[in-house]
């Protein structure tokens, strides 16, 4: 699996990471070697390479970029590996600091292509739906309309052996219970205090027109009849600022709308996952003008 590259210049690489290949090496040995006009050390990583590192073969300099950890050097943010799309990489440190500090103020915009199956109930673990967004919902499995635009916001904690997982929090207030909103629940305890909303516009596609709708994000095509049999199926646009780990992937499957192939989170597994970061917004750390790079 090799990465694609959408845009480059003297400060920052766009690449296109295929479903399958980690964003940053996974094994955190570093290794010091010899310096050449700066101080570069690299990450070494068993049996399986990175879109990092795949990206630094071609661009050395992101190597001697001091990053979020030592690991990651010039990445700005990261995909789940089974998850195709765009990352943003910085080339120079001015640029990393620049671009972390609009990621940290939601200046970086993310937009992701979901497509997902009305599973008939949320994902276990999760709290009751927020009484409005339930609505919304509603409206849409009903049949009353085929479009609905809606924004998903959560607190999460981590769940399931080991973390693997994570699970939206709402505190009582939001659900509309203020029954005992003074005592703190084990999920709160566990809960991050930071709240991450995901803005989503689900609409309704027939089944048999699913393989064209796809086939700019992934050839897949086995074995879709079977995830699809008798479910209704739905195109998601997500867009978010500030991202948690599989926060998408999370919301969705709590409104009860698994994408299709994400075992994890409560649909029958295919692969790839059809799911693709295909949009990335943000400002230019030199020209300071706003710039957009998408697939396709």
């Amino acid at each position: 699996m090799r990465i694609s590259i959408i845009h480059e210049d003297n400060d920052i690489l766009v690449i296109d990471k295929p479903a399958g290949l980690p964003s940053a090496p996974l094994k955190r040995t570093i290794v010091n070697l010899p310096a050449i006009n700066c101080n570069t050390v690299s990450c070494l990583q068993e049996q399986t390479t990175s879109a990092l590192e795949q990206a630094a073969e071609l661009f050395p300099d992101i190597w001697s970029v001091a990053g979020y950890a030592a690991w990651e050097f010039g990445l700005i943010h990261r995909l789940d590996t089974a998850t195709r799309g765009l990352l943003l990489i910085a080339k120079n440190q001015q640029a990393f600091d620049f671009l972390r500090q609009e990621q940290t103020n939601s200046r970086i915009t993310k937009h992701y292509r979901a497509f997902c199956v009305h599973a008939g109930t949320a994902l276990s673990n999760c709290p009751t739906l927020p009484r409005l967004l339930a609505l919304q919902l509603e409206h849409l499995f009903s049949g009353q309309t085929n479009t609905q635009a809606l924004v998903c916001a959560s607190r999460f904690r981590p769940w399931g052996k080991g973390g693997k997982e994570v699970r939206p929090f709402v505190s009582p207030q939001t659900n509309g219970d203020f029954q005992n909103t003074h005592e703190k629940t084990y999920a709160q305890k566990k809960a991050g205090k930071k709240e991450y909303a995901t803005s989503l516009l689900i609409s309704k596609i027939a089944p048999e027109n699913l393989i064209n709708s796809i086939k700019k994000y992934t050839s897949i095509q086995e074995s879709l009849s079977l995830v699809i049999q008798n479910k209704t199926v739905y195109s998601v646009d997500c867009e978010l600022t500030r991202g948690y780990r599989h926060q998408v992937r999370v919301h969705l499957a709590w409104c009860a709308l698994p994408i299709i192939g994400d075992e994890l989170y409560g649909c029958v597994k295919a692969t790839p996952l059809l799911f693709c970061a295909d949009k990335i917004k943000f400002t230019h750390p030199s020209s300071l003008k706003p710039v957009e790079y998408y697939i396709g």
